[in-house]
Protein backbone atom coordinates (compact mmCIF):
# COMPACT_ATOMS: atom_id res chain seq x y z
CA UNK A 1 0.00 0.00 0.00
CA UNK A 2 1.12 3.17 0.06
CA UNK A 3 3.64 4.38 2.83
CA UNK A 4 2.10 7.18 5.10
CA UNK A 5 4.02 9.44 7.48
CA UNK A 6 3.47 9.26 10.86
CA UNK A 7 3.78 11.12 13.27
CA UNK A 8 6.78 11.13 15.82
CA UNK A 9 5.69 9.76 19.57
CA UNK A 10 6.42 12.93 21.62
CA UNK A 11 3.51 14.66 19.21
CA UNK A 12 0.76 13.70 21.32
CA UNK A 13 2.52 14.83 24.15
CA UNK A 14 3.12 18.47 22.76
CA UNK A 15 -0.03 18.99 21.07
CA UNK A 16 -1.99 19.40 24.60
CA UNK A 17 0.78 22.18 25.32
CA UNK A 18 0.06 23.69 22.09
CA UNK A 19 -3.46 23.86 22.35
CA UNK A 20 -3.15 25.40 25.83
CA UNK A 21 -0.48 28.13 24.69
CA UNK A 22 -2.89 29.03 21.96
CA UNK A 23 -5.96 29.30 24.70
CA UNK A 24 -3.75 31.41 27.48
CA UNK A 25 -2.81 33.76 24.42
CA UNK A 26 -6.62 33.88 23.40
CA UNK A 27 -7.77 35.21 26.68
CA UNK A 28 -4.73 37.45 27.42
CA UNK A 29 -5.85 38.90 23.96
CA UNK A 30 -9.67 39.29 25.15
CA UNK A 31 -8.28 41.17 28.25
CA UNK A 32 -5.94 43.70 26.18
CA UNK A 33 -9.07 44.36 24.58
CA UNK A 34 -11.54 45.11 26.86
CA UNK A 35 -8.49 47.39 29.02
CA UNK A 36 -8.11 49.09 25.46
CA UNK A 37 -12.17 49.40 24.68
CA UNK A 38 -12.71 50.43 28.50
CA UNK A 39 -9.97 53.00 28.44
CA UNK A 40 -10.97 54.35 24.65
CA UNK A 41 -14.68 55.20 26.35
CA UNK A 42 -13.32 57.01 29.58
CA UNK A 43 -10.75 59.25 27.04
CA UNK A 44 -13.52 59.53 24.91
CA UNK A 45 -16.11 60.68 27.81
CA UNK A 46 -13.83 63.42 29.22
CA UNK A 47 -13.40 64.50 25.61
CA UNK A 48 -17.02 64.90 25.22
CA UNK A 49 -17.36 66.29 28.87
CA UNK A 50 -14.92 69.14 27.94
CA UNK A 51 -12.85 67.76 31.54
CA UNK A 52 -9.72 66.39 32.07
CA UNK A 53 -9.07 62.87 32.33
CA UNK A 54 -8.27 63.50 36.37
CA UNK A 55 -11.77 65.51 36.92
CA UNK A 56 -14.08 63.10 35.04
CA UNK A 57 -12.71 60.02 36.77
CA UNK A 58 -13.38 61.60 39.97
CA UNK A 59 -16.70 62.00 38.46
CA UNK A 60 -17.34 58.70 37.59
CA UNK A 61 -16.18 57.48 41.14
CA UNK A 62 -18.50 59.83 43.29
CA UNK A 63 -21.49 58.65 41.08
CA UNK A 64 -20.57 55.45 41.82
CA UNK A 65 -20.35 55.84 45.33
CA UNK A 66 -23.63 57.15 45.53
CA UNK A 67 -25.31 54.11 44.48
CA UNK A 68 -25.11 51.67 47.92
CA UNK A 69 -26.67 54.74 49.59
CA UNK A 70 -29.64 54.88 47.02
CA UNK A 71 -30.44 51.47 47.10
CA UNK A 72 -29.79 50.72 51.14
CA UNK A 73 -31.98 53.94 51.51
CA UNK A 74 -34.67 52.78 49.70
CA UNK A 75 -34.56 49.18 51.10
CA UNK A 76 -33.95 47.55 48.23
CA UNK A 77 -31.14 45.31 48.62
CA UNK A 78 -30.53 42.54 51.25
CA UNK A 79 -26.93 42.24 50.80
CA UNK A 80 -23.79 45.02 50.49
CA UNK A 81 -20.47 44.32 50.50
CA UNK A 82 -18.82 46.94 49.92
CA UNK A 83 -15.72 46.82 47.50
CA UNK A 84 -13.83 49.69 47.78
CA UNK A 85 -13.33 52.96 50.22
CA UNK A 86 -15.27 56.11 49.91
CA UNK A 87 -14.01 59.24 50.82
CA UNK A 88 -15.31 59.98 54.28
CA UNK A 89 -18.18 62.74 53.51
CA UNK A 90 -19.69 59.81 51.56
CA UNK A 91 -18.90 57.08 54.46
CA UNK A 92 -20.80 58.97 56.97
CA UNK A 93 -24.19 59.57 54.21
CA UNK A 94 -24.06 55.80 53.34
CA UNK A 95 -24.06 55.07 57.68
CA UNK A 96 -26.57 57.39 58.12
CA UNK A 97 -28.70 55.27 55.58
CA UNK A 98 -27.99 52.21 57.00
CA UNK A 99 -29.53 53.11 60.80
CA UNK A 100 -32.29 53.27 58.82
CA UNK A 101 -32.17 50.23 56.84
CA UNK A 102 -34.76 47.31 57.79
CA UNK A 103 -33.84 44.74 54.43
CA UNK A 104 -30.07 43.89 54.89
CA UNK A 105 -29.24 40.59 55.97
CA UNK A 106 -25.48 40.70 55.71
CA UNK A 107 -23.17 44.00 55.90
CA UNK A 108 -19.37 43.79 55.02
CA UNK A 109 -17.62 47.07 54.96
CA UNK A 110 -14.38 44.88 56.19
CA UNK A 111 -11.11 46.97 54.96
CA UNK A 112 -13.23 49.93 54.53
CA UNK A 113 -11.82 52.86 56.89
CA UNK A 114 -14.39 53.06 59.09
CA UNK A 115 -13.67 54.39 62.42
CA UNK A 116 -15.86 55.05 65.56
CA UNK A 117 -18.03 57.49 64.45
CA UNK A 118 -19.25 55.23 61.55
CA UNK A 119 -19.70 52.41 63.88
CA UNK A 120 -21.59 53.91 66.59
CA UNK A 121 -24.20 54.43 63.60
CA UNK A 122 -23.62 50.96 62.68
CA UNK A 123 -24.69 49.79 66.73
CA UNK A 124 -27.94 51.92 65.69
CA UNK A 125 -28.49 49.33 62.49
CA UNK A 126 -27.77 46.43 64.85
CA UNK A 127 -30.04 47.49 67.57
CA UNK A 128 -32.83 48.21 65.16
CA UNK A 129 -32.80 45.87 62.16
CA UNK A 130 -35.44 42.99 61.93
CA UNK A 131 -33.53 40.96 60.07
CA UNK A 132 -29.60 41.59 59.96
CA UNK A 133 -27.76 38.59 60.72
CA UNK A 134 -24.21 39.01 59.51
CA UNK A 135 -22.06 42.14 60.13
CA UNK A 136 -18.75 42.18 58.88
CA UNK A 137 -16.38 44.88 60.17
CA UNK A 138 -12.62 43.26 60.47
CA UNK A 139 -9.58 45.28 59.19
CA UNK A 140 -10.99 48.80 60.02
CA UNK A 141 -10.01 51.84 62.30
CA UNK A 142 -12.19 51.10 65.10
CA UNK A 143 -11.58 51.54 69.00
CA UNK A 144 -13.37 50.98 72.39
CA UNK A 145 -15.80 53.73 71.67
CA UNK A 146 -17.02 51.84 68.83
CA UNK A 147 -16.71 48.92 70.38
CA UNK A 148 -18.78 49.67 73.64
CA UNK A 149 -21.35 51.28 71.23
CA UNK A 150 -21.91 47.89 69.68
CA UNK A 151 -21.45 45.99 72.98
CA UNK A 152 -24.37 48.28 74.10
CA UNK A 153 -26.73 47.46 70.59
CA UNK A 154 -25.95 43.75 71.48
CA UNK A 155 -27.70 43.86 74.56
CA UNK A 156 -30.78 45.16 73.04
CA UNK A 157 -34.12 42.82 72.78
CA UNK A 158 -34.68 41.82 69.86
CA UNK A 159 -31.26 41.87 68.24
CA UNK A 160 -30.75 38.96 65.28
CA UNK A 161 -26.85 39.27 64.58
CA UNK A 162 -25.48 35.91 64.06
CA UNK A 163 -21.73 36.84 63.35
CA UNK A 164 -20.60 39.78 63.89
CA UNK A 165 -16.30 40.29 62.48
CA UNK A 166 -14.34 42.80 64.10
CA UNK A 167 -10.76 41.03 63.81
CA UNK A 168 -8.04 43.43 62.93
CA UNK A 169 -8.98 46.88 64.81
CA UNK A 170 -8.10 48.78 67.50
CA UNK A 171 -10.11 47.04 70.45
CA UNK A 172 -8.50 46.38 74.19
CA UNK A 173 -9.03 43.12 75.65
CA UNK A 174 -11.19 44.66 78.39
CA UNK A 175 -13.82 45.88 75.15
CA UNK A 176 -13.46 42.50 73.80
CA UNK A 177 -14.29 40.75 77.03
CA UNK A 178 -17.44 43.31 77.34
CA UNK A 179 -18.37 41.98 73.78
CA UNK A 180 -17.77 38.93 74.40
CA UNK A 181 -20.33 38.83 77.36
CA UNK A 182 -22.87 40.59 75.13
CA UNK A 183 -22.57 38.11 72.46
CA UNK A 184 -23.83 35.47 75.31
CA UNK A 185 -26.62 37.49 76.65
CA UNK A 186 -28.74 36.64 73.53
CA UNK A 187 -30.87 33.31 73.64
CA UNK A 188 -30.04 32.52 69.86
CA UNK A 189 -26.37 33.73 69.63
CA UNK A 190 -25.43 31.59 73.09
CA UNK A 191 -26.60 28.58 71.11
CA UNK A 192 -24.10 29.52 68.00
CA UNK A 193 -20.27 28.34 68.28
CA UNK A 194 -17.66 30.71 69.69
CA UNK A 195 -16.47 31.61 66.50
CA UNK A 196 -19.42 33.27 65.21
CA UNK A 197 -18.35 36.34 67.50
CA UNK A 198 -14.31 37.18 65.57
CA UNK A 199 -12.91 39.53 67.04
Amino acid sequence: GAWRAEPPAWAASVAPLLLGRKLVIARCAVRVYAIVLSTSQVITGAWRAEMTLGHYLEELSTMGATLPVHSVRTNMLDKLRLRYSLPRALRAHLVGALADNTSLRLLDLSGRRMGDDETEQLAVLVLNSPVLRELRLARNHISDRGGLALEAALRGDGVKLELLDLERNHISDPTKDLLRKAWRTNEVRALLHQHDLLL
